[in-house]
């Protein structure tokens, strides 16, 4: 029947962030998240005083953010009540991430992630062009536009879409070194870098154009204590020297504040904040942050 086929099919082209801005139409939040999955899962929107959305995602990369953030700016009539703005930074070397042009793109598209091609013209991890490999990998009908008019572009209730029942798990193997020693930490992209320098950048201008007196927070959220010390060691020191210094100049530029948890041994130390070493279970979401809201 038509009840059940159209809200399938819309829930099936969108973005999670397409169906979270439907959300945003029906709800004044004052203050929106932004990163990645560190961001999506270390970060308990329901904590704060002010009503706050959580728009981060796993593998969102700073270009897909800053895509958002202009998505915000266009559609001022959910936007205009923005007053805060939390951009996670995930790790030092998030200057170097580009998910196009990866073999995980996709992936992070099936996880309801922004439909964008981006870079994907230089990905050397697939072989057909984004919309062809787009249809193979998430089964999608690249025929929007005529099912669009058979189904009018129904307009579908604001709906979760998956089960977030896992995020109680708590840290109990240890770690593989060998799953994260990815080339993104050892070789840099000089174009991967200037464009998210630019990223960075333009993000935070469109968030002063939707509001000039928006309160902006650049955070990090620490991993599980094994693999931030693992990650010290095998992250060359100066992935974070250069993000510290474009960050710390667009706080000056902008006036925006940077809050760095790498370092809070109360989070990253405790085993029972953790469902696995990179991420924040449930109760180590809300230890995070409430010591976060110290802070703003």
């Amino acid at each position: 029947p038509k009840e059940k086929i159209i809200p399938f099919f819309v829930y099936s082209h969108k973005s999670d962030v397409d169906c979270r801005l439907f959300e945003m139409r029906r709800n004044q939040f004052q203050g929106v998240i932004l990163g990645n999955s560190h961001a999506k899962y270390g970060i308990d929107e329901t904590l704060f005083p002010h009503k706050f959305i959580n728009l981060a995602l796993r593998s969102q990369d700073l270009y897909c953010n800053r895509v958002i953030c202009e998505m915000l700016e266009k559609q001022q009539t959910i936007s205009k009540f923005l007053r805060y703005a939390i951009l996670d930074l995930f790790d030092y070397n998030t200057l170097n991430i580009d998910n196009s042009r990866g073999g995980g793109f996709f992936e992070y598209i099936n996880l309801g992630g922004m439909i964008v091609s981006h870079n994907y013209d230089k990905n050397k991890c697939f072989e057909g062009n984004f919309q062809s490999e787009l249809y193979r990998q998430n089964c999608m009908d690249i025929h929007e536009k005529i099912i669009d008019e058979l189904f009018y572009n129904v307009e579908p209730l604001y709906k979760e879409l998956y089960d977030e029942g896992w995020r109680g798990r708590v840290l109990k193997n240890g770690l593989e070194e060998k799953n994260i020693v990815t080339p993104g930490i050892y070789r840099r992209n000089e174009d991967t870098i200037n464009e998210n320098k630019r990223n960075l950048r333009e993000m935070v201008q469109c968030l002063r154009r939707i509001n000039p007196n928006m309160k902006i927070y650049f955070t990090m959220i620490p991993r599980f204590e094994t693999m931030e010390k693992v990650m010290e060691r095998l992250m060359p020191s100066f992935w974070k020297k250069e993000l510290e210094r474009e960050v710390l100049q667009i706080c000056k530029d902008e006036s925006c504040t940077y809050l760095n948890y790498k370092e809070c041994f109360e989070i990253y130390g405790n085993k029972n904040f953790y469902m696995d070493a990179c991420h924040l279970n449930s109760i180590g979401a809300k230890a995070f942050t409430y010591k976060l809201l110290e802070n703003l």
